[in-house]
């Protein structure tokens, strides 16, 4: 059966924390969340919840990739088969429920990314600009430690997945709703800490952290033609999304530990001996084994030529640029 994770990072008084939290309690089978500096209001509602919960308090604008790799390390315990990680302030649609990604699941994908809509000023609206745009990006993926575990090195804005789930992410049909920038203050908050942490935009766009101190006016958020319209277009923008395939299989160390608890014996890469260690394990034997190859899906047909009509958001090409200015005024406006 298949068993999902989720996991989050969170730090103290976050205003939307409970919606993300049902979030994971209704779509997973374990729940890990990682408390960042956190007040004992925010841990006792956690607990509440009944997760699996520990502090980090490294520096969030320093060691963001060290805190979620080290909770990609956590959550092995799980044995999980895939994971969804969200934010303290998203939520996926109803329509995105466990027997949807049961079914994600099921095929040889190993990576999928949502379309995250930044909501604005209310819950009936979101902006997309030249900087605060919707965006694809992942939420669910299949744990995978024997291709690592480590996230991008940028201490800001590295992501929620390592990054070969980024290289091989597919388009899930459904949309994510970002609560972060709903509010103007939070908005200018962020642009403080990025300030702080980004001052001279290496981790992201300028337009970006420009448009988080500007008031823009929204659009309406309507959420059932939006799904409407990604379960059209999914299809093609796949099909003509260019995806690398994992060719070469990969040879990594294993090593067999056994639990001093009750004796079980687990194999792991020999990378992670060393902190399995410290969780009451003991080492038992070394062994060598290759991971199996994924074999490449039946290539699709290569188009006679480019067009150069691509959306630069989602990849789609188009024949004439009338049809691609059409598609982006449906899907990214």
């Amino acid at each position: 059966m298949l068993k999902i994770v989720g996991v989050m990072v969170t730090g103290p008084r976050e205003r939307y924390l409970k919606r993300s939290l049902q979030e994971l309690r209704r779509l997973c089978d374990h729940v890990v969340i990682v408390g960042n500096n956190t007040d004992k209001e925010t841990e006792d509602l956690i607990k509440g919840f009944g997760f699996d919960f520990y502090r980090d308090d490294r520096e969030w604008g320093k060691h963001q990739p060290n805190i979620k790799t080290d909770l990609l390390k956590y959550v092995g315990k799980y044995d999980p088969d895939w994971i969804i990680a969200i934010d303290s302030d998203e939520v996926f649609p109803p329509e995105f429920d466990r027997k949807e990604a049961q079914r994600l699941a099921n095929t040889d994908e190993i990576a999928y990314q949502f379309l995250v809509v930044n909501l604005y000023n209310d819950e009936d609206h979101f902006y997309h600009g030249e900087g605060i745009q919707r965006f694809w990006n992942v939420r669910f993926y299949k744990y995978m430690p024997e291709h690592g575990l480590e996230f991008l090195k940028r201490n800001v804005h590295c992501g929620l997945a390592p990054p070969i789930c980024y290289q091989y992410a597919w388009h899930a049909p459904f949309y994510l709703e970002h609560y972060g920038l709903m509010l103007k203050e939070d908005r200018l908050r962020k642009a403080a800490r990025y300030d702080r942490y980004d001052p001279d935009a290496k981790c992201m766009s300028r337009a970006y952290y420009d448009d988080l101190v500007v008031d823009h006016e929204p659009t309406i958020f309507k959420r059932k033609k939006l799904l409407n319209q990604l379960s059209a277009e999914l299809e093609s923008l796949n099909k003509t999304r260019q995806r690398p395939i994992l060719r070469e299989a990969i040879t990594m160390e294993y090593v067999v530990v056994r639990r001093l608890k009750d004796g079980k014996n687990v194999t792991i890469p020999r990378k992670h001996l060393e902190d399995t260690l410290l969780q009451g394990f003991e080492l038992v034997e070394k062994k060598k084994a290759v991971t199996p190859k994924v074999e490449p899906k039946t290539p699709q047909k290569p188009t006679q030529e480019v067009s150069g009509n691509v959306c630069d958001e989602c990849s789609k090409e188009y024949k004439t640029p009338a049809s691609l200015k059409a598609h982006k005024t449906r899907m990214h406006k």
